[in-house]
């Protein structure tokens, strides 16, 4: 995604480690004009050149994000994913909450997107939610499910406002500044409150066997990329304890699973023509839950 998208033309090179501010680095991959630098002292893994947070705001308020031909910016077809997406979020909540957390209980969603993870929340009782994406068109669909929605970022929210739990699925990624969010995320949860996200992690099985074609490594907007040390050296320092890691799976339909097993042509075997020739009949099948790469975090508020 974005790697067609305009960048700054001025290099912004950062020398220090965004996490943990070592300068102790190396070379990690090369990936179309970007290069990945892994920090030698945590493991967080940097996009080199390094995004402007006036590109990052910039790509996720365009207009079609959600709705785009071009697989490089944002999403094809978002509405074809969302059942699969409603499933995930459920299994991600009985995986890593307790059947009664969160009941009764208010939950802040950031990067809510069109509502899939709210539309998972719907079983529970009395759920006061607040979804908050920067793209207009995901604030809408949110309201036009029934739930509260504000377009922004985390830094947009009244001070005032605390939760029981911040949710925030694939989105510190994209994020350029971790310990910043994490301040922010300490302004808004309650004493005690919890954190539930996932973010891609480095160390997965599937980034070990896929190298620099992983897809989080063709995802120019997937600023910083982390595994369980770095998360966990970033939830400590915020305060954080009783952490706990989880492997993430999807539920997505085969023509998703061949499309993305494509990506990594002749490392895998010729997928497209596949693909091409029997995505219709593929859609029609029923979702199946595949590894992602990506970790599920759970971490507690300290008092």
């Amino acid at each position: 995604m974005f790697s067609r998208m305009k960048r700054s033309t001025m290099k912004n090179r950062i020398s220090t480690c965004p996490v943990c501010s070592s300068r102790d680095c190396t070379l990690r991959h090369k990936v179309q004009n970007f290069k990945y630098i892994t920090c030698l002292t945590c493991g967080t893994v940097r996009i080199d050149p390094f995004p402007t947070a006036c590109e990052v705001a910039a790509w996720y308020t365009i207009d079609n994000y959600y709705h785009n031909k071009d697989r490089n910016i944002g999403y094809t077809d978002y509405e074809s994913l969302k059942p699969g997406l409603i499933k995930t979020s459920e299994k991600r909540f009985a995986k890593a909450l307790h059947p009664e957390a969160l009941r009764n209980a208010s939950v802040l969603e950031l990067g809510c997107g069109p509502g899939c993870t709210a539309e998972a929340l719907k079983k529970f009782r009395n759920i006061e939610y607040l979804g908050v994406d920067p793209n207009p068109q995901a604030i809408d669909s949110i309201r036009k499910l029934g739930f509260k929605g504000e377009v922004g970022t985390i830094k947009d929210i009244d001070t005032s406002r605390k939760f029981d739990h911040i949710i925030f699925f694939d989105v510190l990624e994209h994020i350029i500044d971790p310990n910043h969010f994490f301040s922010y995320l300490n302004t808004h949860l309650k004493p005690s409150g919890t954190l539930l996200f996932t973010t891609p992690n480095t160390t997965s099985l599937l980034s070990k066997i896929s190298g620099a074609r992983w897809v989080s490594y063709i995802v120019p907007q997937h600023v910083l990329l982390y595994n369980p040390q770095s998360i966990y050296r970033l939830l400590v320092n915020h305060g954080y304890s009783n952490i706990k890691f989880f492997s993430d799976f999807q539920w997505v339909g085969l023509d998703f699973v061949l499309n993305r097993l494509g990506d990594l042509g002749d490392l895998i075997f010729p997928l497209k023509w596949i693909e091409k020739a029997g995505s219709g009949f593929l859609k029609k099948l029923p979702f199946v839950s595949v590894p992602n790469g990506n970790m599920l975090v759970f971490a507690d508020k300290n008092n």
